[in-house]
């Protein structure tokens, strides 16, 4: 990668993010909505200067594993046989 972006538009990307994805909130995953993982924070990518969701799990066998994954994919669609379902959805 050339130039990193500016670090007031890492933060604010960062910002907005936490606006969709809030620090402390639980969200399911598609496949096993009842299980959660706790988002932990917001991060900048290094290597693509994307925002970046860190979440941990709260249930077993992966319990306490912290895990990386863009935000972009966080808050993607995936394709099912009941049609697309959101990859993570927020706990009620």
């Amino acid at each position: 990668m050339g130039e990193h972006k500016e670090p007031e538009i890492l933060r604010k990307e960062i910002e907005e993010g936490k606006e969709q994805v809030p620090v402390g909130s639980l969200w399911g995953h598609f496949k096993h909505p009842d299980n959660y993982y706790e988002i932990i924070d917001l991060v900048i990518i290094e290597d693509t200067d994307e925002v970046g969701v860190l979440y941990k799990s709260t249930f077993e066998p992966t319990e306490g594993i912290i895990f990386l994954r863009p935000l972009e994919s966080f808050l993607s669609y995936k394709e099912t046989d009941e049609g697309p379902v959101k990859r993570f959805a927020m706990a009620a």
